[in-house]
């Protein structure tokens, strides 16, 4: 969900960069300093493009929570300084079932989806970026 609110918000965070020439089922290589806990995201490969959050690191190797595509190609990887308040924002998204109401007359019955993006359009605001 975080990658889907970052995209919603044209923010990513971006603190650091650099490139990535090999990618493992586990994660990636890189000369890199990231840290355990922080998100990167990935992009410009061929099957691993998006947000990952490193779960751990040895020498220059870091394995991923979600499992990397084996691919050996050469992309760019992001450090991510996400705030805290927009993880748990998008915590609590990913965690509520909102905006779904719906109204019966008769024979008649519709059903309306306002969706997460209009429910949480205030706290979101704050953090959109209009520009890359």
């Amino acid at each position: 969900m975080i990658e889907t609110v970052l995209k919603e918000i044209n923010n990513y965070f971006i603190k650091t960069d650099g490139v990535i020439t090999s990618m493992e089922i586990d994660g990636f290589n890189s000369i890199n300093t990231f840290f355990v806990g922080q998100y990167v995201k990935i992009e410009g490969s061929t099957l691993n493009d998006g947000v990952y959050k490193i779960a751990s690191k040895v020498g220059s190797k870091y394995t991923t929570l979600e499992a990397l595509k084996v691919e050996d190609a050469v992309a760019y990887v992001y450090g991510l300084a996400i705030p805290m308040a927009v993880l748990d924002l998008s915590t609590k998204i990913a965690s509520q079932s909102v905006g779904i109401k719906s109204e019966s007359l008769g024979d008649y019955s519709v059903t309306y989806d306002d969706g997460w993006k209009n429910t949480y359009r205030n706290e979101l605001a704050q953090w959109r970026q209009v520009y890359p």
